[in-house]
């Protein structure tokens, strides 16, 4: 099944729309945890506000991504402003063994990549 990349840049000044649907997004992430691999915002720092998101997502179209992700309760409310979808092609299959690991609630910490 193709994994595909979403990436949402939000309107700007709609911080509290983001606020008021988060617990429903959340919430909604949660349930399509088979589908929506990895999820979190985009921000320019770490203490930053938001300005977007990224999701790793398996699906079998583009349009079937396309239709999960208009589910998303900050897409009903308006919060999105652009959404791009691509498809993500891995390097080899070694790759996939990683991400495995890496979306696994087991995963440990890397300390390498916190240098």
């Amino acid at each position: 099944m193709p994994i595909f990349i979403i990436q949402f840049t939000d309107k700007p000044g709609c911080g509290d729309v983001r606020q008021k649907h988060l617990e429903a997004h959340l919430a909604w992430l949660d349930r399509q945890a088979e589908c929506i691999l990895l999820a979190g915002s985009l921000r320019e720092t770490v203490t930053s506000a938001p300005y977007g998101a990224l999701w790793l997502m398996e699906a079998d179209s583009r349009e079937a991504a396309q239709t999960l992700l208009e589910e998303d309760p900050f897409w009903q409310a308006g919060l999105r402003a652009s959404v791009t979808t691509g498809v993500w092609t891995l390097a080899n299959q070694d790759m996939r063994k990683r991400l495995a690991l890496l979306i696994s609630p087991d995963a440990p910490a890397h300390a390498d990549c916190q240098k």
